[in-house]
Parts: structure tokens; C-alpha cells; sequence
């Protein structure tokens, strides 16, 4: 069994196996981050957000290419100059545009645990989107020349670069941009978050978020494993290509290639798995409709922790109630006295426990809840027959 078979095989199934998990975790990442509030609204996460967009965009076009072409030995770049030119494009600006996203969300967590007042500042989602949209436009037109000196070879009828200046540029870009300083960027400011967090007695004080500085940090150790072998690997062959290689040389390099190529692709795959791991919170969250969130400790509601809620037994009612084991709520806030586990609703906003009735979350004085039922057009009546107006 050759080295080439089983590279073949690994790339077909390997691959394959990637890019089914790259597209579920990236598409539940793209879910959460843009359905919870509180996840919308972070500058963090928000850059998850972005980053796991382009992902699930570079697995779809990059890594389903190359499954097709190994496993088929159709290559559509050898036979279409406009697939060999958009593909070196939308991989040269996809890529970088994921890695920046990864590194602005180190940097921010950085600046959100940090002990400077002046630093935090800095931790904001109006600048988080203005910085997200000057890089993709700076990427995007970066990727013009991968369009401009692309063209299929004649001798060799495969995609190549068609510009030595431009060739160098790419050598250099595919190192730098895409390995070295993402990894030190990623490493040194997930090594100052950490020192932070470390150094601050109540990270709380500071508003910012542990679980979701975890989710950053856990980011820093999935591109460590992913990308420094693509880094080795480019380097190797920019330091080796000027030399002569055998046969068997060149079997072997091509090999090494290919399991460093696919290691790459579990940074754009890995991101969900990580902080599946990484945060309780993630891993838990449950949306019960589009305000009100939940994960294993506590239940949100918009942007904001409803403070005494608790999670494993919140029920959300309708008419603005809701309540958990012990007590019951109107629109946030708690109605004192009621039971929730005699609790129940009548219609058009009231409703009651056992013992009293209650209109839009207000105890109606009076009125007896065994006896009390609703009329129609805003009439309700107790065993007095006194008539209750809705107070709209």
C-alpha cells in the first residue's frame, strides 16, 4: 500500500468526516451567536460570530473541493481560468478573514478582564463592528491580485501563479499572515487575559465574563494545535525549494501535506467542540423563545440575568408570567406572595393561586380566587358577583 493510496483515502474520508462536523458545529455556532442577546451583544462572541461565518464558508468551498478532486480526479481549476482565479481569491481572504476574528477576540478579552477602567472601554460591540468591517474590506482588496495572476498553465494545465514578485508575496503571505502572527497574537494576549483573570480578586467588579474568557482561551490552544504544523510545513518548503529531490523524497513531502492539511482544517472545524467543552454555558443553553435564554444556573431574559430565577425549573407561561419552582413573575419582576405551585392563568392577563387573584401581575384586593372567573370584554367576577373592570 502506497503512501499516495493512503493519503487518497485519508483526504476522501478523514476529510469528509471534518467537513460533516465543521458544517454542524460552525452552523449551531452561527445559531447561538446570533440568536442569544447576550451573546449578540459581546464583542467577543460577536466576533465567534464573524469568524464562524467565514469557517463554515472555507470548509464549504475549500475543503469540499479538494474531497472531490482526490476522490474523483476531476480537478475544475485545470479546466476553468474563472473557478482557478475565484477560488485563490475567496481561500486567500476567507482564511485571513477567520484567523482576525480569532485574534480580535483575545485582544478583547484581554482589554474586558483587564484592571485598567481605560482599557476596558475599549470592550465594546459599536467598535467591534466598525473593526470587523474595515478588515473584511482590507482583506477583500488584498485578494484582488489572487485574481489578477492566477492562470492555468499550459505545460502544466494547472493553477499557478503567473507573476514571480506576486509568487513570493503569496510564500510570504501563506507563513506570516496565515500562521505566525495569528499564533503569537492569539498566544500573547491569551496569556495576558490569563494573567488577568489570575491577578483580579472578583472578575466580576469588572463586568466581564469568566466562562466566556475560557471560550477565548480554549480558541488560543485549538489554533496552537492546528496551525504551527502548517507553519513547520510552509516553512520546510520555503527553505527547501530551490533543492533537487528524489522520487521518493517528494512522495513523502507530498504525504506530510496532507495530514498537515487536514490538521489545519480542525481549526475551521473545531470551534463548537472547544467551547462545548470549555463553557457550562454554552453547553446548556436552551432557548425558550425569542427574549428569554437559559443555560444550567441561571435564566436571561433580552440581555439581562434575571436575578433569582432559577434555570432547572423555570416555565414560561404566557401573558408576561413566568415561574420557577418556588415563585412566580410578571414581565421580570416577582409577585409577592403568590404560590407557584398553585399558580395558574386565566385569560387576558389574569390569573391566580390558590388563595388570591391577580390582574397584569397586581394582587386584586378582594377578590376570592376559588370563586373568581373571566366574563368577556374585560369583566371578571368573584363568588360576590362583584364585577372586576380590566384596568387597560
Amino acid at each position: 500500500m502506497s503512501l499516495s493510496y493512503v493519503g487518497t483515502q485519508l483526504t476522501i474520508y478523514v476529510g469528509s468526516a471534518i467537513l460533516i462536523a465543521g458544517i454542524l458545529g460552525n452552523g449551531i455556532n452561527i445559531f447561538i451567536f446570533s440568536s442569544v442577546r447576550t451573546y449578540r451583544n459581546t464583542p467577543s462572541t460577536f466576533y465567534f460570530l464573524v469568524g464562524s461565518i467565514h469557517n463554515l464558508l472555507y470548509l464549504a468551498i475549500n475543503l469540499t473541493f479538494r474531497i472531490v478532486s482526490v476522490g474523483s480526479g476531476f480537478d475544475l481549476t485545470r479546466t476553468s481560468l474563472a473557478w482557478c482565479r475565484a477560488r485563490s481569491f475567496f481561500l486567500s481572504t476567507i482564511s485571513v478573514i477567520s484567523f482576525t476574528c480569532s485574534c480580535l477576540a483575545t485582544i478583547d478579552q484581554f482589554l474586558a478582564t483587564s484592571q485598567s477602567a481605560h482599557l476596558r472601554r475599549y470592550s465594546k460591540i459599536e467598535l467591534a463592528y466598525r473593526i470587523v468591517l474595515v478588515a473584511m474590506v482590507v482583506w477583500y482588496l488584498q485578494g484582488i491580485p489572487w485574481i489578477l495572476y492566477q492562470n492555468i498553465s499550459p505545460i502544466s494545465n494547472t493553477c499557478v501563479r503567473t507573476d514571480a514578485i506576486y509568487a513570493i508575496y503569496v510564500s510570504v503571505y501563506l507563513l506570516l499572515v496565515l500562521c505566525v502572527i495569528p499564533v503569537v497574537v492569539m498566544i500573547g494576549f491569551g496569556f495576558l487575559t490569563y494573567r488577568n483573570i489570575r491577578l483580579t480578586i472578583a472578575l466580576a467588579e469588572l463586568r466581564a465574563d469568566r466562562q466566556l474568557a475560557k471560550m477565548t482561551l480554549i480558541q488560543v490552544v485549538l489554533v496552537i494545535i492546528s496551525i504551527i504544523p502548517y507553519g513547520i510545513n510552509n516553512a520546510y518548503g520555503l527553505i527547501t525549494t530551490g533543492m533537487t529531490k528524489d522520487a521518493n523524497r517528494i512522495l513523502i513531502e507530498s504525504f506530510v501535506s496532507t495530514i498537515v492539511s487536514l490538521i489545519t482544517y480542525l481549526y475551521y472545524m473545531g470551534s463548537f467542540y472547544m467551547f462545548l467543552i470549555s463553557s457550562s454555558r454554552f453547553r446548556h443553553a436552551k432557548f425558550v423563545n425569542d427574549n428569554y435564554w437559559k443555560d444550567a444556573y441561571d435564566v436571561y431574559y433580552m440581555d439581562k440575568r434575571l436575578d433569582g430565577v432559577r434555570a432547572s425549573s423555570f416555565e414560561l407561561l404566557k401573558d408576561g408570567y413566568f415561574k420557577d419552582a418556588s415563585d412566580v413573575y410578571y414581565m421580570r419582576n416577582k409577585i409577592e406572595g403568590a404560590r407557584a405551585s398553585a399558580f395558574q392563568l386565566i385569560d387576558k392577563g389574569y390569573s391566580k393561586d390558590a388563595s388570591d387573584v391577580y390582574y397584569m401581575g397586581k394582587k386584586i384586593n378582594d377578590a376570592r380566587a376559588s370563586s373568581f372567573q373571566f366574563i368577556d370584554n374585560g369583566y371578571a367576577e368573584d363568588y360576590r358577583n362583584a364585577t372586576c373592570v380590566n384596568q387597560q
